[in-house]
């Protein structure tokens, strides 16, 4: 097997504790348990060699866009031919937004990509963090197809593989991951009825039309070669009651996101057409953004089978829909649209479309 590329960016799986037992950001050191830790865990693959490169060493939820320039700067140099993978350390806090970002930019790339997370720093015994990336390179060592996966073992002691194009943020109270189609993988030494157990992580013989081989297999990162830089602003507005748009900055946005209620909807506030409305309606922000030639989404919003009239009222106004995507992907993709240099048919036509099977509907 070739060498995997492990790729340090910090977060808890890059950090140790201070003498107060606060994590801070110290991936050059962890680096060592988390190696340790693979090659004493009885892993088939514990002869693995690995490449170490360290783009960023910060805590995740000091992610910004400066750092993710710093990344895709580093990105841009891998010579992908030469690994049999990657593995990319990553914090959990921003873990959701990166897994999908990144699975849209190297979308193309021969080579599968995972993110790897850990939900203590490696000097707890309660970390799953070398268990997650014992499965990924477990999982890249039977030749798993190209696609950028995070392997993460929940609350519930059992190992998920999550398509990064699919992965939600983690929730309050909970360090547990979800997306729309995880699979759970077999555990070292559990078996199942079509073959003997084994002792490594792998994928149940029985599974769905994933994993597979990503879109433009062959042509490279497509969008990673196109894209310069992240700084291009993007607002995602998430709807609760008394927010006021009067408030938001719409200064050097290129684009709006606005979430929407479980039903499809948000406030719209005038019961009809024509009606007056104050600053808590979706219609005064679409005011806002129609001087300033900025285009308003909602999602996740069908065109055609919304159920409430304030939702068509909206639509009606000039609000565009999204449909198919996790919140997360639908800010993001956005937010990439606009910083390919898109705008109007183009980024319509960029969202509506598919690079990395990021639609769940």
């Amino acid at each position: 097997m070739k060498k995997i590329l492990l790729v340090l960016t910090g977060g808890t799986i890059g950090s140790l504790a201070d003498a107060s037992g606060h994590n801070e950001a110290r991936a050059g050191e962890a680096v060592s348990l988390l190696q340790k830790g693979f090659a004493q865990s009885g892993s088939p693959e514990a002869g693995a060699e690995f490449e170490t490169a360290m783009p960023l060493n910060l805590l995740s939820e000091n992610m910004t866009p400066a750092r993710w320039n710093q990344l895709i700067r580093y990105l841009k140099t891998v010579r992908w031919e030469e690994y049999e993978g990657v593995i990319l350390a990553h914090g959990t806090d921003t873990l959701g937004f990166t897994a999908n970002f990144l699975s849209l930019v190297l979308a193309g790339v021969e080579i599968p990509v995972f993110l790897v997370s850990s939900d203590y720093n490696l000097r707890d015994e309660r970390a799953n963090g070398g268990e997650n990336f014992r499965a990924a390179v477990e999982l890249l060592a039977r030749g798993i197809a190209p696609d950028l996966y995070v392997p993460y073992r929940n609350g519930d002691g059992q190992m998920y593989l999550h398509r990064g194009c699919h992965l939600c943020q983690s929730g309050d109270y909970t360090a547990d991951f979800f997306s729309a189609d995880r699979i759970r993988l077999l555990a070292p030494g559990e078996g199942e009825s079509r073959g003997p157990a084994e002792p490594r992580y792998r994928l149940p013989a029985k599974r769905g039309a994933w994993p597979r081989p990503w879109p433009g297999r062959g042509d490279g990162p497509r969008l990673l070669r196109q894209l310069e830089t992240m700084d291009q602003k993007v607002l995602w507005v998430r709807p609760y009651v008394g927010l006021d748009y009067d408030c938001l900055n719409l200064e050097g946005v290129k684009a709006v996101v606005h979430g929407l209620y479980h039903s499809s909807t948000a406030c719209a506030e005038a019961a009809r057409e024509g009606e007056s409305y104050g600053s808590c309606s979706v219609l005064w922000l679409l005011e806002r953004c129609r001087q300033n030639q900025i285009p308003l989404y909602l999602q996740p919003c069908d065109p055609e089978a919304y159920t409430y009239s304030s939702t068509g009222l909206l639509l009606k106004a000039g609000a565009r829909a999204l449909y198919g995507m996790i919140p997360e992907m639908a800010y993001v993709k956005t937010w990439l649209g606009v910083n390919l240099g898109l705008g109007g048919r183009l980024l319509e036509e960029f969202l509506a479309g598919e690079q990395n099977g990021e639609r769940i509907r």
